[in-house]
């Protein structure tokens, strides 16, 4: 989480230890009305009139409309899904890959390939640490 302050300790934009990484050939990601701070956005990315705070987001993700991601790691996707698989899989009740509408995530990692439907809260309000 540090890489997400403005001056980590870690530097991924050092001239002189470069880091290196694989061409992905992915989009750009699409922000839409949202509010992103303290952030780390991946290709890729749809994020719909959301906030996102100190938070990492991984390939391929998808936030719904109105969540909150905060303090949390969203890992992506493998694939994008396709509009005819959204409709199939919203037939059958199932939630697209992604995080949906009006969700609180808070202190996470979400997974590769997670499917978070509408309205779910992840936010520990019992600030356990550590449960047997």
């Amino acid at each position: 989480m540090d890489l997400t302050e403005p001056l980590p300790k870690f530097n991924f934009y050092d001239e002189e230890n470069p880091i290196f990484t694989h061409a992905r050939f992915l989009p750009s990601s699409k922000i839409l009305l949202s509010k992103v701070s303290y952030s780390i956005l991946s290709e890729g990315s749809i994020i719909n009139r959301s906030r996102i705070n100190h938070s990492i987001i991984g390939l391929r993700s998808r936030i719904g409309e109105n969540s909150l991601i905060d303090h949390s790691i969203v890992m992506g996707a493998d694939y994008f899904e396709s509009p005819d698989e959204m409709i199939r899989h919203a037939n059958m009740g199932i939630p697209q890959i992604g995080i949906g509408d009006d969700c609180k995530i808070r202190n996470a990692i979400i997974d590769n390939n997670a499917r978070i439907g509408n309205d779910v809260k992840l936010i520990n309000i019992h600030h356990v640490i550590e449960e047997a």
